[in-house]
Order: C-alpha cells, then sequence, then structure tokens
C-alpha cells in the first residue's frame, strides 16, 4: 500500500483516509499528480481550497456515499471522477 504525509503538518496518511489524523484538514486524491493533497472547506460550499497552491476543487460525487476520496479541479463539468465514471 502506498503511503504519504499530510502536506500541512507531515503526518503520515494513507490513500483511503478523507482527513489528517494529525491536524484535522481534508485529503483528497489528485489522479493529475498522483498524489494525496491537503485541503481546507471554508466555505463549507463544498469547495475544497488546496493549502500549499490554493487551486479550487470538490470531491467526486460518490465522496457523498463515502465510496470515493478522488478530487476534481472546479472548473471540470464532470461530477464523477475518472475511476468513478
Amino acid at each position: 500500500m502506498k503511503v504519504f504525509n499530510c502536506e500541512n503538518c507531515g503526518q503520515l496518511i494513507f490513500f483511503e483516509n478523507t482527513a489528517c489524523f494529525g491536524c484535522r484538514q481534508l485529503l483528497g486524491f489528485a489522479p493529475r499528480q498522483m498524489r494525496m493533497q491537503t485541503f481546507a472547506d471554508e466555505a463549507n460550499d463544498a469547495t475544497l481550497k488546496r493549502l500549499t497552491d490554493l487551486g479550487r476543487y470538490r470531491y467526486c460525487e460518490n465522496y457523498k456515499l463515502q465510496a470515493c476520496n478522488w478530487v476534481i479541479p472546479l472548473e471540470e463539468n464532470e461530477s464523477f471522477c475518472k475511476a468513478c465514471q
């Protein structure tokens, strides 16, 4: 199993995680970068803001079912990530 580190606090995280156990920031898998990334949900409107580069994303629609943690850039019109399509 591939492991990652939280971009905010350095805590060890795993592919299935949706929040960091150390700092509680939201996590999601970015398929373009092939890595887990750390996000803030400051607006509470399902828009995720990257902590490192301020990019904007949203979770795959299947996140609501706790079935996917992939993220989609806001500029893309797809509701589902490539894996769930």
